[in-house]
């Protein structure tokens, strides 16, 4: 079928992305992706709240530290977030809407970790997810992850249960 030709030039074009750091266009443009039903809590707010709440994608310093732009062609693809922690390094992760649910997460999931040993050589991995995002998880889980623990967030703006997923390799 046409859709499934579509997927399978997608996954091709994967081997076509660009890493470059994220840029404030980049970052306004996030804030206007909008995913549906239970996968809108990963819905950023509107450019102007990130920018009163400090958050670290609104801020320039912190986003050309930690953010990076995955692009196929001049397309924002997605982005990743590397912040480093005390005792490890945590990941960020965001697909446009669009490109979500079409098997593209591995390659993906496999650049944001290149891109997060480069960064901080040596350090562990982790990431984290909603426990109902079992496609992500299982996404994770076949890219080198393995589920470490399930815990309660208090941060504000991501509340709620999480599952804690580690790097192994």
């Amino acid at each position: 079928t046409d859709r499934n030709t579509e997927e399978k030039e997608q996954e091709n074009k994967m081997n076509e992305y660009t890493v470059r750091t994220l840029t404030e266009d980049d970052a306004k443009e996030i804030c206007l992706w909008k995913y549906d039903g239970e996968y809108a809590v990963y819905n950023m707010p509107k450019w102007e709240e990130c920018l009163a709440k400090n958050f670290g994608i609104a801020d320039e310093k912190r986003r050309q530290k930690n953010y990076r732009a995955v692009c196929i062609g001049n397309e924002l693809f997605g982005f990743i977030n590397i912040m480093k922690r005390a005792d490890r390094v945590e990941l960020g992760l965001g697909m446009k809407p669009e490109f979500c649910g079409r098997h593209l997460g591995h390659d993906f999931v496999v650049l944001a970790v290149d891109e997060a040993k480069k960064a901080y050589l040596g350090e562990s991995i982790v990431l984290k997810v909603r426990p109902f995002n079992k496609r992500a998880i299982k996404c994770y889980l076949g890219s080198g992850f393995e589920l470490t623990e399930t815990y309660y967030e208090t941060k504000a703006h991501i509340a709620g249960k999480m599952c804690l997923m580690t790097y192994i390799g």
